[in-house]
């Protein structure tokens, strides 16, 4: 009705009546919902609703279940990963991806999609997993007459994507019972497959060893990586308290929720991550948590999807070389069409730390000694608050002890911005004011504890807070990055000559 004959409505601005017609744009929704809404299978062998019949996977034996790798055809047609063999699943790679189905063209292949109703009948004997065809039947949303002509129809919620991949990443590295996607059922997979024999599981007297992979973590690792996240205290609003998550008897995480993975994936992971894990197989990790940072951004900068997109497909590849077969379900495979959806849609606290971008009087070099222009970022810790009452009207004042810009700020060789507040400078001009504040808060940094990590808060849309409305999308941004994304060849450990775990 409102597509077909609209409503009749004033215009207040032209002072004139106008028909109103609405449409459907989209949906978002988890991934079940995703295949229910959209009428695509959602596992087996096509359970990509981009992909389709082209999606790459094969069969376990061992894990029983699918897997979802070939990311390579993803990259430039001239990338090295395509040549190299060992590394990956023992091929090289000239295959290339197709283009997704328009809208006509699924509504042609599924209507001659007969369907059975009512219950299926019982089958006995053994469960046929390969399917061949990617539809299960007609969604109705097709008698919607321009559903057909939208580009994107569905879209994946993100915030579950990062919950199950971050959860997947963390339960494989603390190696947690049920979450892992590491065990002797991966490693005989791998045996199958004839990969990285050096992983092979040794029967030794009534007993199965399972050689250490380059993301097996010692116990101290794991104590380290979960005493960071357990010694956490981050703004009012941020997250969950991390130390009600956290079991240091067990060594892992329970009870998150899904706003809980998602600053975890983002921002927390990487600074738990920086003591452990050698320097390649944290960095591939990394990538994938920046990733996700840029994508949840508020203000998309379009010119710079393709390249986002291309970093994405790079960081899977480092993973398919570091991580085994059975890491790769289906949810980690979809992350590589997030940027298609992105481009088409377009007190256990700590309150008291912040920054603030000032233009200040800067030497541009040695040997140019003429005074600049210039902004730059000061970080500091308030000590007083102090409200100016001049009548008619109020000023909010931060007194604050500073960081020394000159000796007491550097930058990790993954671009978070370090300080180190032992000693505190600018004591001659200590005040700004409150709107000139900017939140963030401190982590300590696993390598010297002098230091500490500078991340930032979530902007907080205070009008829909103010309306009731709790589903704000609390952009959290990495404060500041210095560079792009570590190139290759600066940690990539594995190439084809020497394709081994490290």
């Amino acid at each position: 009705m409102l597509w077909e004959e609209g409503v009749e409505s004033y215009d207040m601005n032209q002072q004139e009546l106008f028909t109103l017609r609405a449409i459907l744009l989209w949906t978002i929704n988890d991934f079940l919902a995703y295949g229910n809404l959209s009428s695509c299978v959602v596992k087996g062998y096509f359970a990509c609703p981009i992909c389709g019949e082209d999606t790459y996977s094969h069969r376990l034996k061992h894990g029983k279940k699918n897997s979802y790798t070939g990311h390579r055809r993803f990259l430039s047609c001239n990338h090295s990963f395509r040549k190299q063999k060992k590394a990956f699943n023992g091929e090289q790679e000239f295959g290339s991806t197709s283009q997704p189905l328009s809208g006509e063209e699924i509504l042609r292949k599924i209507d001659v999609i007969c369907n059975s109703w009512g219950k299926n009948k019982i089958t006995r004997g053994k469960l046929n997993v390969k399917t061949t065809n990617c539809w299960k039947k007609k969604s109705i949303f097709f008698d919607l007459e321009y559903w057909k002509y939208l580009y994107v129809r569905h879209n994946l919620d993100v915030m579950h994507k990062e919950k199950n991949v971050c959860e997947s990443i963390i339960g494989t590295l603390l190696n947690i019972p049920g979450k892992t996607k590491d065990g002797l059922n991966s490693c005989l997979d791998l045996m199958e497959m004839g990969l990285r024999c050096e992983l092979g599981p040794r029967f030794e007297a009534n007993r199965t060893y399972l050689p250490p992979t380059c993301y097996t973590l010692s116990k101290v690792e794991k104590k380290v990586f979960c005493q960071t996240l357990s010694q956490l205290k981050v703004p009012e609003g941020y997250c969950s308290n991390m130390r009600n998550l956290v079991s240091m008897e067990d060594l892992k995480l329970y009870g998150l929720k899904s706003h809980d993975y998602h600053p975890l994936m983002q921002q927390l992971l990487p600074v738990s991550l920086q003591s452990v894990l050698p320097k390649h197989v944290r960095h591939a990790i990394c990538r994938l948590s920046f990733f996700f940072n840029a994508l949840c951004s508020k203000v998309v900068d379009v010119p710079a999807l393709d390249k986002l997109q291309n970093d994405v497909v790079v960081t899977l590849c480092f993973l398919e070389k570091y991580f085994l077969p059975s890491f790769f379900d289906i949810m980690l495979h979809l992350t590589v069409h997030l940027v298609r959806e992105e481009r088409d849609d377009l007190r256990a606290t700590q309150n008291s730390e912040v920054s603030i971008i000032a233009s200040t009087l800067q030497i541009a070099s040695a040997k140019d000694q003429n005074p600049v222009f210039g902004e730059l970022c000061f970080y500091g810790i308030i000590t007083k608050i102090w409200d100016l009452d001049y009548t008619k009207f109020r000023i909010l004042v931060f007194k604050c002890d500073w960081v020394d810009n000159r000796n007491d700020i550097k930058f990790d060789d993954l671009g978070f911005t370090l300080v180190d507040f032992n000693k505190t400078a600018h004591k001659s001009d200590p005040f700004i004011l409150a709107s000139q504040a900017k939140q963030v808060f401190y982590v300590q940094d696993q390598h010297d504890p002098r230091w500490s990590v500078v991340l930032s808060t979530p902007q907080k849309d205070f009008l829909d807070r103010e309306r009731g409305d709790d589903l704000v999308d609390n952009f959290i941004e990495h404060h500041p990055f210095i560079g792009a994304l570590p190139q290759v060849e600066e940690f990539d450990a594995m190439d084809d000559l020497d394709a081994i775990s490290m």
